[in-house]
């Protein structure tokens, strides 16, 4: 999110999202900072807020986020993750929704490395820490962001029951869940 037609787009997508993905990535090299890039995921697009590049669009990227409304924000490590998006943002979404309560109701650890496995069968790949412990991270670290961003969107899609089904608005909270098959077509 770097320029105004790029915060249009955000905002186009958070219009039409049924829910969204947020996460945020602190670095250990840059000064004060305690956190350096926040990633939105909605459907068909993964959008980035960088404090490095994106502040002086503060209040447009504010106006954005307002239109989420009663949607889902999912985010991991729920507290930290409002946190950010006060402090950066000035947002607090109506609807936040944590994947590790999620996955506790699920009876998986509630950590990246075993939502993974439950997911994809497969192991997290973590060298995106190493990519991203940059002010201006590359175009691989970026591509890392989005898997860790998309993955939170898919586990909690899957396990809330929201893949291909109508949503019911307000959503209960998390007390009907569905173990519901993830189809490659909603990847």
């Amino acid at each position: 999110l770097s320029d105004i037609p790029a915060v249009s787009e955000f905002q186009k997508h958070i219009v039409k999202a049924r829910h969204v993905a947020f996460l945020y990535h602190h670095t250990s090299l840059t000064s004060a900072l305690e956190c350096d890039i926040l990633s939105f995921r909605m459907r068909d697009r993964i959008f980035h807020y960088s404090t490095h590049i994106s502040r002086p669009l503060q209040s447009e990227i504010h106006s954005a986020l307002e239109l989420l409304g009663n949607k889902r924000l999912f985010c991991f490590k729920k507290e930290r993750a409002l946190k950010y998006l006060r402090e950066e943002l000035n947002f607090s979404p109506q609807w936040p929704i944590d994947a590790r309560e999620i996955a506790v109701s699920n009876g998986v650890t509630p950590t990246m490395d075993e939502m993974t496995r439950t997911l994809c069968s497969g192991s997290f790949c973590h060298r995106a820490l190493h990519f991203t412990n940059v002010s201006v991270p590359s175009p691989v670290a970026i591509a890392h962001l989005d898997v860790r961003a998309s993955l939170i969107y898919e586990f909690c899609k899957k396990f809330l029951g929201l893949i291909g089904a109508k949503l019911p608005t307000p959503f209960p909270h998390l007390e009907v869940l569905s173990k519901s098959p993830l189809r490659v077509r909603d990847l």
